[in-house]
């Protein structure tokens, strides 16, 4: 059966009355409720190609490389905010670092200690 429903999830979830994951290009619409959300996430994760795990980390670890040491440590500062519980030791696993590393990182997005970086000066720019 093919229903549109692109539209209906859309209002649920602005009505607060389901939960929607950005994922690449796509949504995942579940729970509003945490823990089942994340019951769902994982299911959802399960169903994945078994290599994926593999693919995912050889593509962060490349992607790793272009970034400094700071911005690496953020990122993975980030990345464990992002796994929530026991989140330090899962980012240092898959981005092969330290667990202090990624601690340091965390630390320093939560309290927001670390420069800033501007791309340009702030006269930067096009000039006519």
């Amino acid at each position: 059966m093919n229903v549109e429903v692109s539209a209906t999830l859309t209002r649920l979830s602005k009505e607060g009355r389901v939960s929607r994951i950005r994922i690449g290009r796509k949504y995942l619409y579940g729970s509003t409720d945490s823990e089942t959300l994340k019951r769902q996430c994982c299911k959802k994760r399960d169903n994945l190609p078994a290599d994926w795990g593999e693919t995912m980390s050889a593509v962060t670890q490349t992607f790793l490389q272009t970034l400094s040491e700071r911005n690496r440590r953020l990122f993975a500062g980030w990345f464990s905010l992002y796994l929530g519980d026991g989140g330090d030791q899962q980012s240092a696993q898959l981005l092969k670092m330290s667990r202090s590393t990624v601690a340091q990182g965390r630390k320093q997005i939560l309290t927001g200690e670390f420069e800033k970086d501007q791309l340009r000066s702030p006269s930067g720019g096009r000039h006519l």
